[in-house]
């Protein structure tokens, strides 16, 4: 799949028809197939069929029964299977297929298709001038995507991130906060937080800068502001990393075997966040928000991270990597 090229074939329908927005798509559609609005059965979104056929004119059936934002993600994902050169013969757009009942080619194509369909209704220009524009509340911009753009939340919030900068989070929960989708900008060192993990702001993201918040019906959408630098706390202790780390383990009594597994798994976080701050200018503070955002998630490590002398440690093993 090429995303650079099916995106291409949007942006010039857009230069082409001086398309503005909200994009009117039943207007688009009817310049290269025959539009129907129909009920479909079987939970199929859409229908495409005589696609590339000689002499014959393309056919979208678009299932009316479904959501109105929905269709009209539906209507743009079926323009594109017209408009991709590649995309032939009869293709039905259902969410009740799963991967096992398809082809490959299938899934490329649908794949393609929802690219299109992205670029079509939420233009990338667009979409980096307003970023652009203001950083002020994400809550915010993200409605303004709904809309202009005239799409469901959660295709808005999927598309704003992409254009965000470095240390942003998005977190979609349900009224119980159960997370339901997560994201992150390109770049951000902090993961993501797992399909029914429990938010809680007491463990999640405690080092934030700012939360901001969407609310819909059935979901909050948080966007969270994430720090590139923490500043290190203040330490009396001068033992090394080493001789801390010992001495907490000391104190917890863990067996060897457990200490071992415990470090390794420690090495493997701070090795990690410290491979990825050295890709550019490293310094104390960056690698110190790092090590907190890769450790705050860690649940097998929860034990080490609350000891009260993990800063101390912490503190001792990043002033370590950076003088290397």
């Amino acid at each position: 799949m090429n995303e650079v090229c099916v995106k291409n074939y949007a942006k010039r329908l857009h230069a082409k028809y001086c398309i503005t927005l909200p994009v009117d798509l039943d207007d688009l559609a009817s310049k290269y197939a025959i539009l129907e609005y129909t009920p479909i059965p079987m939970d199929v979104d859409g229908v495409c069929t005589d696609l590339k056929v000689k002499g014959k004119k393309a056919r979208i059936y678009v299932n009316n029964e479904m959501p109105p934002k929905r269709q009209r993600f539906t209507l743009a994902h079926e323009i594109g299977h017209v408009i991709i050169p590649w995309h032939t013969g009869t293709i039905f757009d259902s969410t009740g297929i799963s991967e096992s009942d398809c082809s490959v080619e299938y899934w490329e194509m649908e794949g393609e298709a929802n690219w299109f369909a992205t670029e079509l209704l939420m233009p990338e220009e667009w979409l980096r001038s307003l970023v652009d524009t203001s950083l002020e509340n994400i809550a915010k911009l993200h409605q303004k995507v709904v809309d202009k753009a005239n799409v469901s939340h959660i295709a808005a919030c999927f598309r704003l991130i992409q254009f965000l900068p470095k240390g942003y989070v998005f977190v979609a929960v349900d009224s119980n906060f159960c997370v339901k989708y997560s994201g992150k900008s390109v770049e951000t060192i902090a993961p993501t937080l797992a399909q029914g993990t429990q938010l809680d702001k007491k463990k999640h993201y405690t080092y934030s800068l700012k939360w901001d918040v969407l609310e819909t019906p059935s979901i909050a959408y948080l966007w969270i502001h994430l720090p590139t630098e923490i500043e290190l706390p203040h330490s009396h202790d001068c033992c090394d990393w080493r001789t801390r780390l010992q001495s907490i383990f000391n104190s917890l009594e863990l067996e060897s075997s457990h200490q071992k597994k415990m470090t390794q798994q420690l090495n493997g976080v701070l090795g990690f966040a410290n491979s990825v701050v050295k890709q550019g200018d490293i310094t104390k503070e960056k690698l110190y928000g790092a090590c907190l955002q890769r450790l705050e998630p860690k649940e097998n490590l929860a034990l080490l991270r609350n000891h009260s002398d993990f800063s101390d440690f912490l503190v001792a093993k990043v002033n370590d990597l950076v003088s290397k």
